[in-house]
């Protein structure tokens, strides 16, 4: 079974966009990832620009040489579902405010964590597990 999260960033208006994450949501796995490997809002929009992903790794591309794909990943390349599985695209969720994230995100996709940068770092918050 798989720990999923959200991926977010916070926007000027307040609303939160971001992306699923299917595998190592909690915060010693996606949370250490995002502070250690993405910390900049350059790195949070150009993630966000993969959609959907399988599993967050310490590099977001693999290089022009190197083959990357759902079934032959590179180990430390990011696998996002439509790069890579070649599944539709799918444009980041919206959210009216972070709290408004919390409280759908379980429901909309599954999320236990969600992870929202504010523009100078990653703030986690564990996801409303509410069903309605």
């Amino acid at each position: 079974m798989s720990t999923r999260c959200f991926i977010g960033v916070l926007c000027n208006d307040d609303s939160v966009r971001g992306v699923y994450c299917h595998s190592d949501g909690y915060p010693d796995g996606v949370g250490k990832m995002l502070r250690e490997h993405y910390s900049s809002g350059k790195c949070a929009m150009e993630l966000l620009g993969l959609g959907s992903l399988s599993c967050l790794k310490p590099r977001m591309w693999p290089e022009e040489h190197e083959y990357h794909t759902f079934d032959d990943p590179i180990p430390d390349v990011a696998i996002a579902y439509h790069r890579d599985r070649g599944e539709p695209w799918e444009p980041p969720q919206m959210y009216k405010n972070v709290e408004d994230a919390i409280r759908h995100a379980g429901r909309d996709c599954g999320a236990q964590w969600l992870y929202v940068w504010d523009g100078e770092q990653w703030n986690f918050h564990q996801a409303s597990q509410w069903v309605y």
